[in-house]
C-alpha cells in the first residue's frame, strides 16, 4: 500500500494513523491534525519515488527553521537577563545545528516514523544527522501550523531543555568556522575563504570535500556528509594548524 499526503488525518491509513498517534503521544508532541505530523515525515528521497511524485516535507522545514529561531531566541532572551547579544547568538547558533537537533531527533526515536526512499532507507538514512535535523524542524514547523505558537514553544524548550542549560553556562560555544573568522580577525588578516573541492556518491549518501583559503593560499581541507559539515572540518583542521605553528614558534 503506497502512502501519500492525506487531506485529512481520518483518511489516514489505520496502521500509519495509529503509528503516528502513538509517536505523537510518546512524545508529547500534541497534534489534532496527524495528516500534518504525517506530512513532516516525507523525505524527498520517498516522495519522489512516488506514481505521481508527492510533496516532501521540505516546506514545513523551510517554516520550522524560522520557529526554531524564534522560540530560541525567545527563551534565551526571557531566562538570562544577563547575556549580551553575541553569547546569545552563538548558543542560538549551537542550539540550532544539525548536530543538537540530529540529537534531539534520536531521543524520540524521529527515524523510526520517517518514509525514506528504499536506497535512503538501505544506507541508513533513518540515523543520518541531516535527515534527522531536517525532519524535526519540519515537525516543528507541522505542529506550529496545527497548534500555534504555545504548543510548539513548549515541546522545542522541554525537548532542548538540557542542551539550554548546558551551553548557558559553557563559555565557548562558537562554531569552527565563527572560530577561525575572529582568529584571523585578530591577526588583522582577510576572512578565510571556501571552496568545494568536489562531491563524491550518489544525492542520499553524498562526501563533500571543501578548503579554505587565505589570500587566494589554501591553508586546509575537511570533508563531511553535507557542506556546512565539510566546511566546519576545514576550519577546524585550519585552527589546529595554526596551533601547532604558534607551539613551533
Amino acid at each position: 500500500m503506497g502512502i501519500r499526503l492525506f487531506r485529512k488525518t481520518q483518511d489516514l491509513p489505520p496502521d500509519r494513523k495509529a503509528r503516528l498517534a502513538v509517536f505523537a503521544k510518546k512524545t508529547h508532541l500534541p497534534f489534532k491534525d496527524l495528516t500534518l505530523l504525517h506530512g513532516a515525515l516525507v523525505h524527498s528521497s520517498f516522495a519522489h519515488e512516488q506514481k505521481p511524485p508527492i510533496p516532501d516535507n521540505q516546506r514545513l522545514e523551510y517554516l520550522g527553521d524560522s520557529v526554531l529561531g524564534l522560540i530560541i531566541n525567545d527563551s534565551l532572551f526571557r531566562s538570562y537577563q544577563n547575556m549580551d547579544e553575541g553569547r546569545m547568538a552563538r548558543i542560538k547558533a549551537s542550539l540550532a545545528s544539525e548536530q543538537t537537533l540530529a540529537r534531539a531527533a534520536s531521543r524520540i526515536s524521529l527515524g523510526e516514523v520517517l518514509l525514506l526512499g528504499r536506497g535512503e532507507k538501505q544506507t541508513g538514512g533513518k540515523t543520518r544527522s541531516s535527515i534527522l535535523a531536517d525532519a524535526l524542524e519540519a515537525v516543528i514547523g507541522a505542529l506550529y501550523v496545527d497548534r500555534g505558537w504555545q504548543a510548539v514553544y513548549t515541546f522545542v524548550t522541554e525537548l532542548l531543555a538540557d542542551e539550554i542549560e548546558k551551553l548557558s553556562g559553557r563559555e565557548d560555544v562558537r562554531d569552527p568556522k565563527t572560530k577561525l573568522q575572529e582568529y584571523l580577525q585578530k591577526q588583522g588578516k582577510a576572512l578565510p575563504e571556501y571552496k568545494l573541492l568536489g562531491k563524491i556518491g550518489p544525492d542520499h549518501k553524498s562526501t563533500f570535500q571543501i578548503s579554505v583559503s587565505l589570500s587566494g593560499k589554501e591553508i586546509a581541507q575537511g570533508t563531511g556528509e553535507s557542506r556546512k559539515k565539510a566546511e566546519h572540518q576545514a576550519a577546524s583542521n585550519a585552527l589546529k594548524k595554526f596551533h601547532r605553528m604558534r607551539i613551533g614558534n
